[in-house]
């Protein structure tokens, strides 16, 4: 192949460059490879790397690597619309494939064969990106700020929107109210290019797509990208290109090439390249994409973790706890903690002194563990009265201090009770020995982070077990501005509430999160409470930062937009139906892998297996089929005949929307005998089957945003 396509990179470092009408595909094969991205810095070792269309990058600490330019052409050659989408590599599944496929390509570069030698190659390489990794411009760009930008974030986004005007460092200044100089340097710091150079390649860019996709005229296209006229348009774009836009317009796919400082290769350079690239390309032929050794789990992390259960309003707690319906309220109530998220004066002030009694029985006959919220002193006193009657008349105090008929805890908001006065009740109830226990909810300290500090030692002197943090209550839903249009798995990344945490000694008292906002996906009516890869990314993810997350009972249009059990309508949500299993498995020593999750224990392996592909595109399920995975045992001891139950939950099995669409659910007002019913036939699919190991793999065909929970019996 000759350099229009393809390179092979030795050098170290190689200059700014802006991926104009195509995009760039990189695999280090010696050493390590640095790409600084806009402002992001990303290291890689033998994994694949895009570039989209119009992105800047650098490529930086380089030793040996493989660079292919993929032409917009060669998408439209092949039926696919290219400049729609932008790609990511994380959402391919056939990985290994492009790597051999760029290895192949190599080999024929340096044996400097014809361009036709590899046209089945690309053509291959560009049906796996395109089918496989393709997201919805509007999605893709939206992530790129939290992702890209960095510190240039407003600076970029300004010219992003106005990038059909004409763009100067004096407007810029106006507009975002900065300096000319302080932005020129940023871009010189941040970027290693000049604003200039900056907003005319995006230019160029942005026309390119004009010329190949409309049949504008020169004149209408300097036009609508803010040139004084076409001349100045077709100057630069000569100056940039090499050619007029009319004469790229023309093009032939092979001419097309990416400006790049390259280098030659010596000889021997050559023939050492060639044998490392027949070896990597046997080691890929070799290894399957998505194989899964389930008992190479060496590699285990085990935590306690807690599971709250969030009561918003006094209807929630008097179903929960006096209305009998074996569909609500019969909910496995081992290792969770019922919180009641609303003052406990507004409980009382609507349940009598019966209700508040048989409370506390069901407390104690049930072995539950309740949170009480306090916002008021005054109402400490009838709360004692009630308690103490309850306790005396079932001869249950030793029980209680033991834990062994339940916990109770109180949870003073700081909100509105002082510390000094939350320490003294504290004192005065700690010397009647009722075995209760005491949580703080401090939400309102981390949206004034100096105070926190200056109080930290004060809260580690009282001791609470539990520090109760509240996302309704932040000023930003997990301190991370602007995440409407973020991807959830950037959201997970809790950015700016673990700068805070980190500064702060919290490790005397379990830290829980509540209120994990129902986050909606981008590009369809889905939701986190029914996406069973998101359920499980999001409890691992809050799992790194906090002891436990808080989920409602109930949806409620009062309340916050909470993850949750129950929809408005009383149907449980897939949260509801494996709910159970997930609490389970977080309390279990676990091996955590990209996409799956191994409990191993001496009757059975258990396999939490999830679609990865959500995490990236949270895009309409007609993207997508299902992919393979293989699953087997790495030692030949283990490969034997057994016995496998396997549970799936996806768009049909698990999930109410199979059995009543949403709009009928709102319609109608719903029994709960009926709803009972219903929910006996809302669970997940299983079968039990049978399969030898010592003949071949376990297949499971994973759909799109699914869950297989497999278990493995020894």
């Amino acid at each position: 192949m000759t350099n229009t396509f393809f390179r092979i990179l030795t050098k170290e470092e190689y200059q700014p460059t802006r991926c104009i009408d195509g995009i760039i595909v990189i695999l280090p094969i010696q050493g390590d490879l640095t790409i600084q991205h806009f402002a992001n810095s990303t290291t890689i070792s033998d994994e694949i790397y895009i570039i989209n269309n119009k992105d800047i990058f650098t490529i930086k600490q380089n030793h040996k690597s493989l660079m292919l330019y993929i032409t917009s052409d060669w998408f439209k050659n092949h039926d696919y619309v290219f400049f729609d989408y932008k790609y990511s590599v994380n959402l391919i599944k056939s990985i290994n494939k492009l790597k051999q496929l760029m290895l192949k390509i190599a080999i024929n570069y340096i044996n400097q064969m014809p361009i036709t030698s590899n046209e089945n190659y690309i053509k291959q390489m560009v049906e796996v990106i395109a089918t496989e990794g393709s997201v919805d411009l509007e999605t893709a760009e939206n992530q790129y700020k939290f992702l890209f930008y960095g510190e240039l974030s407003q600076i970029l986004e300004y010219i992003n929107k106005h990038s059909h005007e004409k763009l100067t460092l004096n407007a810029l200044s106006q507009n975002l109210f900065t300096s000319k100089s302080n932005i020129s340097a940023q871009f010189h710091q941040n970027l290693n290019m000049g604003f200039k150079q900056y907003v005319d390649s995006l230019k160029i860019a942005e026309s390119i797509e004009y010329l190949l996709t409309e049949n504008s005229t020169i004149s209408h296209i300097s036009d609508k990208l803010g040139f004084s006229n076409s001349a100045s348009y077709t100057k630069m774009f000569k100056s940039y290109i090499g050619i007029t836009p009319n004469d790229y317009r023309s093009l032939n796919i092979k001419d097309k090439y990416l400006l790049m400082n390259y280098e030659v290769l010596s000889e021997d350079n050559e023939q050492h390249l060639k044998t490392v690239l027949r070896q990597q390309i046997n080691y890929y032929q070799e290894n399957i994409e998505r194989k899964i050794f389930i008992d190479n789990n060496k590699v285990k992390t085990k935590q306690n973790f807690e599971l709250v259960t969030q009561i918003n309003t006094v209807e929630e707690f008097k179903e929960l706890f006096f209305i009998k319906i074996k569909g609500k309220a019969n909910i496995n109530t081992e290792n969770l903690i019922i919180y009641v998220n609303f003052g406990t004066g507004t409980l009382i002030n609507n349940l009598s002194d019966a209700e508040i009694g048989d409370m506390f029985k069901k407390i104690a006959a049930n072995n539950l563990h309740i949170a009480f919220k306090i916002q008021s002193l005054e109402i400490m006193d009838y709360i004692e009265r009630i308690y103490v009657q309850v306790v005396e008349r079932l001869n249950y105090k030793k029980s209680l201090a033991n834990g062994d008929r339940g916990i109770i805890m109180l949870v003073f908001d700081m909100e509105v009770i002082e510390l000094k006065e939350i320490y003294r009740l504290i004192l005065k109830i700690q010397n009647k020995q009722f075995g209760l226990r005491f949580g703080l909810a401090i939400s309102c300290l981390l949206n004034e982070t100096v105070m926190f500090k200056t109080l930290e030692s004060q809260i580690k002197r009282i001791g609470f077990d539990y520090l109760f943090i509240d996302n309704a209550h932040l000023e930003q839903p997990y301190l991370l501005e602007d995440s409407q249009h973020l991807l959830l798995k950037n959201i997970l990344e809790y950015q700016n509430i673990e700068k805070i945490l980190t500064q702060i000694d919290l490790s005397y008292s379990k830290v829980i999160f509540l209120n994990i906002e129902n986050h909606q996906f981008l590009n369809n009516e889905n939701d986190l409470s029914n996406s069973a890869p998101l359920i499980i990314e999001t409890f691992l993810k809050t799992a790194e930062l906090f002891d436990g997350m808080g989920v409602n009972l109930y949806f409620s249009r009062n309340s916050f937009n909470a993850i949750h059990i129950f929809d408005e309508n009383g149907f449980k949500t897939v949260l509801g139906i494996i709910i159970g299993q997930i609490k389970w498995m977080m309390n279990q020593s676990r091996t955590i892998k990209d996409n799956y999750i191994v409990v191993e224990n001496e009757a059975q392996y258990t396999l939490f297996l999830y679609d990865w592909r959500v995490f990236e595109s949270e895009a309409s399920i007609t993207y997508f089929g299902d992919t393979e995975v293989l699953i087997h045992f790495e030692e030949v001891a283990e490969q034997s005949i057994r016995l496998i139950k396997s549970e799936k939950v996806d768009e049909k099995n698990g999930n109410i929307n199979h059995i009543i669409n949403r709009h009928i659910r709102e319609k109608y007002n719903w029994t709960q005998e009926l709803l009972k019913e219903i929910e006996d036939h809302l669970h997940t699919t299983m079968r039990i089957i049978e399969h030898d190991f010592r003949k071949d793999y376990f297949k499971v065909n994973l759909g799109y945003d699914s869950l297989r929970i497999i278990k493995i019996f020894k």
